[in-house]
């Protein structure tokens, strides 16, 4: 579809949300920055992880 202003294209983006709790961040985190490469290989194209501020072990990870 095409404006004036701005051309717009009809584009569908992926999007995953895991929330989950881990036993150990530490140890997770470090297993899933070594995953990046596999991740990417799968089209994640960025990606963001949260911790809950009162419970440490239970995080948010979201990416497209």
């Amino acid at each position: 579809m095409k404006n004036e202003n701005y051309l717009v294209c009809d584009i569908a983006m992926q999007y995953v949300l895991i929330i989950h709790e881990v036993s150990d961040y530490e140890a997770w985190k470090k297993i899933f920055d070594n995953a990046a490469g596999i991740r990417k290989e799968a089209g994640e194209r960025i990606y963001q992880v949260l911790k809950y501020e009162n419970e440490p072990n239970k995080i948010v990870h979201f990416s497209a």
